[in-house]
């Protein structure tokens, strides 16, 4: 099944830069970044270089190495995607790469704050149990949901930085001299950033789904898989509305939280910073709603790249300078 896999998806030599974006595992890390730095400005907090260098290399070593245990022989043909047989051609490399970037994330741990540390570590734990689950063989997809996980851990993950400020008695340098949000309020705000980013996970969890039963369905007709080898794949529906349904809802509780926001302001405990935050994830949830309505006009490829694009949002702050 590994050569069948290997003849279903092309490995291309030329491709764009967004799709090296993809392969290369540099997506996640990316938006990590920009969303710290979104949620660092709602806390009026400030993300400095060595956190977001940290929370860079700590997401690409996740990712990464997610994506090669995804790769490896054990894994069903049927299930590898582009980027999983991307990383097991490269696996040396991005081996070399796993080494280097967890040598630097110690040195950067070790002159990291303490209480600051044990947060990012806690994420770590949570991310540790997650592989254990799935790449272990203890995952159940009828209960457990990987898409929640993932979205949960990854937001947590990136909240941290601004989380550990606002708690923090003894807080960093603050932005400007507005009073930060409550816990509370914050926790809401990061509250729908998790829904987003699961939001994003569910829809091209759905999408590649789709697309392996009707490609399994077109083989199996033509006699080049035996239904066995499907038999154990739950039987997948396209259901069209599904995603728009959830990216609807997402962009309502963010624009909910906008005025909620904006209302504060008027009596001048309202941040800026918060509604910006929520405009992103309102954007950000029309994109993905956009893109499900358009999903059989792009390739899976196309697909993949343009829902991670849709969680760049805060670019648009931080191009006019508001961010």
């Amino acid at each position: 099944m590994a050569s069948a896999a290997s003849s279903r998806i092309h490995i291309r030599t030329l491709r764009s830069p967004f799709e090296y974006w993809h392969l290369l595992s540099l997506d996640a890390p990316t938006v990590a970044v920009l969303w710290a730095g979104t949620l660092c400005r709602a806390a009026h907090a400030v993300l400095d270089i060595r956190t977001a260098v940290f929370l860079a290399l700590g997401t690409w070593v996740l990712y990464v190495g997610d994506r090669l245990l995804d790769g490896l022989t054990g894994t069903a043909a049927r299930e590898l995607r582009e980027r999983h047989l991307f990383h097991r051609q490269h696996r040396l490399s991005f081996l070399a790469g796993l080494i280097v970037s967890l040598l630097v994330l110690i040195r950067l741990g070790v002159s990291m704050s303490k209480p600051l540390f044990r947060d990012f570590l806690i994420v770590l734990i949570a991310a540790l149990a997650y592989f254990a689950l799935v790449h272990g063989g203890f995952w159940c997809r009828r209960w457990l949901k990987k898409e929640l996980f993932v979205g949960a851990i990854f937001a947590a993950g990136v909240a941290v930085p601004a989380w550990f400020q606002l708690a923090s008695a003894n807080t960093a340098v603050l932005v400007g001299t507005h009073p930060r949000p409550a816990q509370a309020e914050f926790a809401s705000t990061v509250a729908i950033f998790a829904s987003l980013c699961w939001l994003n996970c569910a829809a091209i969890d759905g999408w590649e789904q789709t697309e392996s039963h009707l490609e399994g369905r077109t083989l199996r007709s033509a006699g080049k898989v035996p239904p066995s080898e499907l038999a154990d794949q739950p039987h997948k529906r396209v259901r069209r509305c599904t995603v728009r349904m959830a990216a609807a809802g997402v962009a309502s509780a963010a624009l909910s939280l906008c005025l909620f926001t904006l209302e504060r302001q008027w009596v001048g405990v309202g941040d800026l910073g918060e509604i910006q935050a929520s405009i992103a994830i309102c954007a950000a949830a029309w994109l993905l709603f956009l893109l499900d309505a358009q999903r059989a006009r792009l390739t899976p490829m196309q697909l993949r790249v343009a829902a991670d694009a849709a969680l760049l949002t805060p670019l648009f702050f931080l191009a006019t300078g508001s961010l």
